[in-house]
């Protein structure tokens, strides 16, 4: 839908070749051979994604213009495990929010030792009021694993590359589309960078290079890395929001 909208000759889904042989390619869409990888911005991330969710799982949405001030938590990265009750752990979050979080002063605390959360969170209160509600986020623990992980699943474990070249001698462009959900520790940037670091030379199989990264459901940013161009792109209506032509771009 997006590449229809940008007047790229497409019409749809041509077909997809995953789906007749194990470790082709995903789709073709037009004259594009469409290779897709979705990237965990810290080791097992989608795993540990859940499980954050599990913990906040409606909070954000109960509070949401109900606190009458702003309030991001913030839990280390490796705080939430498998073992802890997580449904007590988000009713013990409730109670606080309604409970304690009122009574704080305005700034930053490190809380400890709250009943039924069996781990520390950093409280920020207050500020000016952006939004009204809680926020929860997550410690970045500073993992430089990204590029090594990221050409690992590219041309090692699955060598997704390989595949697009076949593609490319047949006069397809080949197109790696990369994707990711995490809205805190990941961005166009830190993903440029993991892409030149893990290939310091682009590689010759791939024409053009674009990452979808889901910020706002349904609307996805999407970046052309190699042109450096964003645009903010809401699917349920065709509607381009936001085009932004200098944002980081790979390979300059």
């Amino acid at each position: 839908e997006f590449l229809e909208k940008m007047g790229r000759p497409v019409c749809g889904v041509d077909r997809w070749p995953e789906d007749d042989a194990h470790g082709e390619i995903d789709a073709i869409i037009g004259p594009y051979a469409v290779q897709h990888t979705s990237v965990d911005s810290l080791p097992d991330g989608r795993h540990r994604d859940v499980q954050f969710c599990r913990v906040i799982g409606g909070l954000e949405d109960e509070y949401r213009n109900r606190l009458g001030f702003r309030l991001q938590v913030t839990i280390h990265w490796n705080a939430i495990k498998k073992g802890q009750d997580w449904k007590l752990i988000n009713q013990a979050l409730r109670g606080w929010i309604n409970d304690v979080a009122p009574t704080m002063p305005d700034g930053c605390h490190r809380l400890e030792g709250i009943v039924g959360i069996p781990f520390a969170l950093v409280a920020e209160k207050g500020g000016p009021l952006k939004s009204d509600g809680v926020v929860f986020a997550r410690y970045d623990p500073c993992d430089q694993t990204l590029s090594s992980r990221l050409r690992d699943q590219l041309v090692g474990r699955h060598d997704k590359l390989t595949q697009l070249a076949a593609y490319r001698a047949r006069n397809c462009k080949a197109l790696l589309l990369l994707e990711s959900w995490d809205i805190a520790l990941m961005s166009d940037l830190k993903l440029v960078e993991a892409f030149e670091d893990a290939f310091p030379t682009k590689p010759e199989n791939i024409d053009e290079l674009w990452f979808v990264h889901h910020v706002a459901p349904p609307q996805v940013n999407i970046h052309d890395l190699l042109a450096g161009q964003t645009w903010i792109f809401d699917p349920s209506n065709r509607n381009v929001i936001q085009h932004n032509l200098s944002t980081p771009r790979a390979y300059r």
